[in-house]
């Protein structure tokens, strides 16, 4: 297997980057994408006569290990410390927990959630992205604690669109500039 690039990704080699900052890993990363369709039934058949799309939605959870302002203040780097204080979204450095406040989240930005697979090449370590989702807001906030486990921080969100290496999504609208 020498010289072959791992096909798999993993949590070991799963990266998430939160509108501009780098998390540490792809812990419990899920997403789902669904397309919802009307049915066109018409007068004297029983069958439906199509099913046409009405609706496409993106949303899913991604779970975080809890540190304390303690441990952030302390030898924690920028990379590994994942406080949703330090996530920015867009060019304002816009903390994305502001979604999550009463009094700002009118006034908040939406965010990418980009998954990408690092892996070694021998020389250097290289980064292949395989999963982006666009225009991202947190909906839920959720913590769990347990006797033999850090406490996990999982947040819920909802996207417009969702592209990975199978699929390159794009807005309505908008011409498919991919091909």
């Amino acid at each position: 297997m020498t010289g072959k690039l791992p096909g798999m990704v993993t949590g070991a080699n799963a990266v998430i980057k939160i509108g501009n900052t780098k998390m540490a890993y792809g812990y419990d990363v899920s997403y789902n994408v669904e397309v919802q369709h009307l049915p066109i039934e018409v007068m004297n058949k029983f069958e439906v006569v199509a099913n046409e799309p009405i609706g496409y939605y993106v949303n899913g959870s991604f779970t975080i290990v809890k540190y304390t302002k303690a441990a952030q203040n302390a030898n924690i780097t920028a990379t590994e410390s994942n406080s949703p204080q330090k996530w920015t979204s867009g060019d304002q450095k816009e903390p994305i927990q502001n979604q999550m406040n009463p009094g700002l989240m009118l006034q908040s930005q939406s965010v990418d959630i980009v998954l990408y697979q690092r892996y070694w090449t021998g020389t250097s370590e290289e980064t292949v992205v395989f999963l982006n989702l666009t225009n991202c807001r947190l909906t839920q906030r959720s913590s769990s604690v347990n006797k033999r486990s850090h406490m996990m921080e999982r947040f819920d969100f909802v996207g417009e669109l969702a592209s990975d290496d199978n699929i390159s999504a794009v807005a309505s609208g908008f011409e498919d500039l991919s091909t």
